[in-house]
């Protein structure tokens, strides 16, 4: 029996501090004693009880700790995979470790703007189904998003066939420019990938131009509390947008602000000075045929073998302002075809980078046909133009092809 405790009194056993007390010749009160026994073993029950309810409150606070935790994990995953969709890992972690990087409000930055787009395909689109056309633009952006990517570009927007990509914002490196270019260029090769896809699965095959400009945007989020959206804005956007507008098929052009942005050597093809709407002086852009330094990207030559037509081609065709047709229509001929270029007479000064609508009637396909389109590349001579086809309905295409099958090599002819 240990010494220092106290025991049942009735059964006549006392604790040590009792018998030496005793002993001493004090004289003990056991009431007082047993009370305060009594006493600290009931504080010790609401201790223990206290004790118990704060273990279990522990133990549910742990529990919805560990719930929210894991909502949080699984939000934030969400928004990585959402976000993932428009710029790479890079982008979105910055986005997301930032205080205010889902805050409304914008930046000045000196970003490349690239946009790509499709040549025709609003003309390929009507003549397929939709699930048709769905099927097709998602096989080309997923090969197109995973390039992107690759070179830390933001695709800022999606616009049907049409890809508005961002290298610098939010954020800005000292090879944004060079990255852009060789992305557009990887871009451009990939087609082949692309369109042997849409021949085994019986679908035409595609186009693309690139037009890229360096330059300050206003970069950041937009929108309301209810919708953000990270975007740039700001008149070199719309650049960049107009310079892709003259390109053709496989063509990459860009402004003269990105070739001073570069810190990598690129191979120029031609350089063209064009006037736009709204900028006082025109403007230089060049063509983009290969980027070298760590990237090593190269397009392959084209070359351009002309026929003699045996008869040249009554042809009846419009310049186009925009989209719309302006409605004179002139009469012109085609003496030389090769692939998807051909040379053209015609009656009127036809600008570098116009596009022309062709007649159904003029190639012996019925008037209810769609129509041919295509891009004055340059000049020859006086009164003839290089042009290149930007879309060939089927029908015209076959009496295309039996011209050129008709036609002769002529060595004199070198455009």
């Amino acid at each position: 029996m240990a010494e220092g405790l106290l025991f049942n009194r009735e059964e006549g056993v006392i604790s040590a501090g009792e018998k030496l007390l005793a002993e001493g010749g004090v004289e003990v009160d056991h009431q007082m004693l047993f009370d305060a026994h009594a006493h600290l073993l009931k504080e010790y029950k609401k201790l223990f009880t206290q004790t118990k309810r704060l273990v279990r409150m522990d133990d549910r606070h742990q529990g919805e700790l560990s719930k929210k935790t894991k909502e949080l994990h699984l939000r934030n995953e969400f928004i990585k995979k959402t976000f993932g969709r428009y710029m790479s890992d890079e982008v979105v972690e910055k986005l997301l470790d930032s205080q205010d990087g889902l805050n409304l409000g914008g930046q000045s930055l000196t970003v490349t703007v690239m946009f790509s787009d499709l040549r025709g395909f609003s003309a390929i689109s009507e003549a397929l189904a939709p699930e048709t056309v769905v099927e097709m633009l998602n096989d080309y952006l997923k090969v197109m998003t995973h390039i992107i990517f690759k070179y830390s570009g933001t695709i800022n927007e999606i616009m049907g066939d049409g890809i508005l990509m961002l290298f610098g914002a939010p954020n800005m490196r000292l090879d944004d420019s060079d990255r852009a270019i060789a992305c557009a260029i990887e871009m451009q090769l990939a087609m082949e990938k692309v369109n042997i896809n849409n021949r085994e699965k019986g679908l035409p095959e595609l186009e693309m131009g690139i037009g890229i400009n360096t330059g300050k945007v206003i970069a950041g989020n937009v929108g309301s509390d209810m919708r953000v959206k990270y975007a740039a804005v700001g008149s070199n956007v719309n650049l960049a947008a107009r310079v892709e507008s003259f390109t053709v098929g496989g063509q990459i052009l860009v402004t003269e602000s990105t070739l001073k942005a570069l810190s990598s050597e690129v191979k120029v093809g031609s350089e063209l000075v064009v006037p736009f709407k709204g900028i006082k002086k025109p403007v230089t852009i060049y063509e983009i045929t290969g980027i070298l330094g760590p990237y090593q990207q190269i397009l392959p030559e084209k070359l351009v073998s002309y026929r003699t037509l045996t008869q040249a081609l009554e042809i009846d065709f419009e310049m186009l302002d925009g989209k719309q047709a302006s409605g004179d229509v002139q009469k012109g001929r085609i003496t030389h075809l090769a692939g998807k270029s051909a040379l053209l007479l015609s009656p009127v000064a036809l600008p570098a980078l116009s596009n022309l609508k062709f007649y159904p009637s003029s190639f012996g396909v019925q008037i209810e046909q769609d129509p041919a389109y295509a891009k004055v590349l340059k000049s020859q001579n006086e009164g003839c133009y290089e042009i290149y086809f930007t879309f060939v309905p089927a029908e015209i295409r076959s009496s295309l092809d039996q011209l050129f099958a008709q036609a002769f090599i002529d060595p004199d002819v070198n455009p």
